[in-house]
């Protein structure tokens, strides 16, 4: 039981199945609730221990999953944090980390020194750290503040957030309100052509660093999490504001499947191809990330098609649930793209992020340690958005930076590029 909270206000905390009303704002750190489709919980997050600034009091990233799972309801959380069935590649994300060990070095005068500082795109485009917030959808779903609410804790740190094309706060409104973000949109290849072109310039006037093409999706991965909870649509207060055209919202989202994206296919260009990649490289005057990647001849590709970067991802476990952790294949993709460069097939050197089950610092070195230029983050902010709205993702991009510096400070390393140097070996796993 939860101390002070009445038996009924924790069920219906713990197990509201509906498409969810209400999410429990910390927005001014005083719990009060903001409804979103007319239903008002009785318990306030004072009344679960979530007293203001209480996020004071956590130290890791898990300390916001937990408090997430009890301050929004069930069907929003289940949401946010499952994976596509059988979720194997939603756990493998974690595992993978897991696995790995990293071997220090010694007397290395690291110290004061540490400069977390990286560089993207052959030196286009400079961040402070090695990490930033992946693109994530529905951001709503976790707090009213949405993506605003990420983008002014990610402003807060100077972390680069990736917007995306579900966002339910539309970039536009995103640039007005932050001038000075770093920006990235994500965008989906649509069977509209004019439409998907109209969004790569709507991206370009918005100021962004970067177009990621999300390539892994020519349909949504089924989550029966969703399915039982009766979560077939954004709450009614909501809307995916980068589809201006009502007629294809709905098409896309009429919450008539068993799922909220069962009838994404409807909108979705299913046959895209590096054709697609290539014509949209020619088209923007901005670096093309292409995001979606698990094999390194797929890497290749994407290099060859004139992508300044991939980003490796299984899309957090939500596409296909078999799919294996993206941490897994950082090492040969960076392989074959540097020989790809050596080679002379390319010009100029390719940016490789990844993402999926990054929570902590210690799981951004560890890929760099295998190979990435960058790690995203993306549930870890979502929880943390959910428990403390902009202020809470300000904590939870603090203590990735702090842990991340203590982690190079003990394996001995002075930047990201020593990180490369070290060990890296596995946990001995049981045998079969």
């Amino acid at each position: 039981r939860l101390a002070g909270v009445p038996a009924d206000a924790e069920a219906e905390l713990r197990d509201l199945n509906g498409a969810a009303a209400v999410v429990v704002s910390a927005a001014n750190g005083l719990g009060a609730a903001s409804v979103l489709g007319g239903h008002e919980p009785s318990a306030t997050r004072e009344a679960l221990g979530l007293a203001p600034r209480a996020a004071d009091r956590f130290v890791t990233l898990h300390d916001f999953e937990r408090a997430a799972r009890l301050v929004l309801p069930r069907a929003m959380f289940e949401y946010i944090d499952s994976g596509a069935d059988p979720a194997l590649g939603y756990k493998d994300n974690r595992d993978a980390f897991l696995e790995l060990l990293l071997t220090p070095r010694v007397l290395r005068g690291a110290g004061a020194s540490i400069d977390t500082r990286v560089s993207l795109f052959g030196g286009a485009l400079q961040l402070r750290d090695p990490f930033f917030i992946s693109p994530f959808g529905v951001h709503k779903m976790a707090h009213p503040a949405g993506e605003m609410g990420t983008l002014e804790g990610a402003c807060a740190e100077g972390v680069l957030m990736g917007v995306s094309q579900h966002a339910t706060v539309g970039i536009e409104r995103l640039r007005a309100r932050f001038p000075a973000a770093q920006l990235w949109y994500q965008l989906y290849i649509l069977r509209d052509r004019r439409r998907t072109l109209e969004l790569v310039r709507m991206a370009e006037r918005a100021g962004c660093s970067a177009l990621v093409i999300t390539v892994d999706s020519p349909a949504f991965g089924f989550r029966s999490v969703d399915a039982r909870n009766g979560l077939r649509s954004l709450p009614s207060s909501m809307r995916y504001e980068h589809y201006v055209d009502a007629r294809q919202h709905d098409d896309a989202f009429s919450g008539d499947g068993q799922g909220m994206d069962d009838n994404i296919e409807n909108i979705f260009e299913p046959a895209v191809c590096w054709d697609d990649i290539a014509a949209i490289v020619r088209e923007s005057r901005l670096p093309v990330v292409v995001k979606g990647v698990l094999h390194e001849d797929d890497a290749v590709l994407a290099a060859k098609a004139g992508a300044r970067g991939v980003m490796l991802s299984n899309h957090g476990g939500r596409q296909y649930g078999s799919a294996p952790s993206a941490l897994r294949t950082v090492a040969a993709t960076r392989r074959a793209l540097e020989t790809l460069v050596h080679g002379g097939a390319v010009p100029q050197r390719v940016s490789v992020m990844v993402d999926g089950g990054v929570r902590s610092g210690d799981d951004v070195a560890k890929a760099l340690a295998l190979g990435a230029d960058a790690v995203g983050v993306a549930r870890g902010v979502m929880y943390a958005l959910a428990v403390d709205g902009a202020r809470g993702v300000r904590d939870a991009l603090r203590m990735l930076r702090a842990e991340l510096r203590r982690s190079m400070l003990l394996l001995g390393c002075v930047s990201p590029a020593d990180l490369r140097q070290l060990r890296v070996s596995r946990l001995p796993q049981p045998k079969l």
